[in-house]
């Protein structure tokens, strides 16, 4: 453990080394999906101004979209502007997409004695169409966070009113705000030793780009820089223009990626972290098109090597009950985005945790899976060092694909393997024998009786039976 509470109340973090070559680094997306991100921003913030050069604040969609705030709650723009004119969210479906119309016309159907649309009166619209309810609808049907508008309420207190809970939204990005400090000390890439830091991902798709320059920046270590260097002048501007200017209203994209995007301050980066938008950091997955394991693209990887590059960590993308490493020949992928560890669970993660140290020739990850058992295991970039099976495709003879080594049992000659498919994650437990017959490819012909071991091996969805 290298950072941990320094006070009873949890409300402090610091370091536990007095190295100053230890570093914290923070994934992204501090806020939106459980309780208390008001409280976990401040301690962020609080720990990265003491330490500015050794915490690391990377920036995730769930904090960079917040600059909509300021533009699109203004109370003046809500008062003037018809809100039949107001579109939903372009980086949303056809089918799910949602306007504020549409969602105040729901609303009302369901609070009011009104049982069709053409029967709301212009002033019932107008009643509804309150700051509070179009917060709603952007965290609701813009942003992903359904519920967040009543999470706040109850981290700021029994009795908060609705505009107790506006306030605190928007003053969060207002000057001195919690959220505006987070994203001025926030940056889009870090890269430590050999180690990239990213929020969402990097492929042949969007590596070497940065908005607004039309070579592609083909050294990762520039590009990282140019990247931070786009991001500091949009948030510059943001902090100039926070709101629409007044003849250009919701003009949040530019179609070709090269026109004006001045409508407001910000708006490009805006842009940047939604779905759908140009080759974004943000947005872009190490998994596959069913968001199971994937390596890194071969041509990017061969980039980053040649630079020194030979590790990725990203979050974005939860990807089961502990980090999922993906190892290859040039580069390996840590993703340690565990938000979705256990379903079942009122926060989403339950009980496991899960801490990822990066040194300079090794990877070390503990932790606590949500049914209590403990995890450990160490990786290293020296051949024949470290933890041989973490990382590796498990390659049944029954033809069953898609399964890799998710991580060792700390009390246990055991490995957990992992299959997902979608949403859809599935666990099996091998003993480290059955682990080595299976990533070691051994024959599975019989072999003389005297000398023959003969395992079965059970998981979700078949069963085989090695010989070696």
């Amino acid at each position: 453990v290298l950072v941990t509470y320094t006070d009873a109340e949890e409300r402090t973090i610091d370091f536990l080394s007095t190295s100053s070559q230890s570093q914290f680094v923070f994934g992204g997306d501090v806020c939106d999906k459980g309780y208390g991100s008001l409280e976990v921003t401040r301690q962020l913030v609080d720990f990265k101004e003491r330490y500015p050069e050794r915490v690391v604040l990377i920036l995730g969609n769930r904090d960079l979209n917040k600059l909509r705030f300021t533009s699109e709650l203004d109370p003046e723009e809500i008062a003037t502007i018809p809100i039949r004119e107001i579109p939903g969210p372009y980086w949303v479906s056809p089918q799910q997409r949602v306007s504020p119309y549409q969602y105040l016309v729901k609303l009302i159907l369901t609070n009011e004695d009104i049982s069709q649309e053409s029967q709301i009166p212009d002033s019932t619209l107008a009643h509804y169409n309150t700051v509070a309810n179009r917060l709603r609808w952007m965290l609701d049907c813009t942003m992903g966070s359904q519920g967040d508008f009543e999470r706040r309420r109850k981290e700021l207190g029994d009795g908060s009113s609705d505009d107790d809970v506006v306030e605190s939204f928007l003053s969060s990005v207002q000057p001195g705000g919690i959220m505006r400090r987070f994203l001025v000390l926030g940056q889009l890439a870090y890269i430590w030793g050999d180690c990239l830091f990213i929020h969402g991902g990097v492929t042949d798709a969007n590596f070497g780009y940065v908005p607004g320059m039309k070579e592609k920046v083909e050294n990762p270590r520039e590009w990282v820089a140019s990247l931070n260097d786009w991001l500091r002048k949009e948030l510059l501007g943001w902090v100039e223009e926070p709101k629409w200017r007044p003849s250009r209203r919701y003009e949040a994209r530019d179609e070709d990626g090269n026109g004006d995007w001045s409508a407001r301050g910000g708006n490009r980066v805006i842009a940047y972290v939604a779905p759908g938008s140009e080759p974004t950091v943000i947005y872009e997955r190490m998994f596959n098109n069913r968001n199971n394991f994937k390596e890194c693209d071969a041509s990017t990887a061969r980039s980053f090597v040649t630079n020194g590059i030979k590790r990725i960590v990203v979050g974005h993308t939860p990807h089961g009950h502990s980090p999922t490493i993906m190892r290859s020949s040039m580069v390996d992928v840590i993703a340690a985005d565990t938000s979705y560890s256990d379903m079942k669970a009122g926060d989403n993660r339950g009980a496991a945790v899960s801490e990822v140290v990066i040194g300079k020739e090794y990877t070390n990850v503990h932790g606590r899976l949500p049914d209590g058992s403990k995890i450990r295991y160490r990786l290293h970039s020296q051949k024949g060092k470290g933890d041989p099976f973490v990382g590796r495709m498990v390659n049944f003879p029954d033809g069953a694909k898609g399964w890799f080594v998710k991580a060792k049992l700390a009390d246990e000659d055991a490995y957990v393997i992992s299959q997902v498919d979608g949403f859809k994650v599935q666990y099996a437990k091998l003993s480290t024998v059955e682990l080595r017959l299976l990533v070691e490819q051994l024959p599975h012909t019989t072999p003389h009786e005297d000398d023959s071991v003969s395992i079965d091996i059970d998981y979700p969805g078949g069963k085989t039976t090695l010989r070696g």
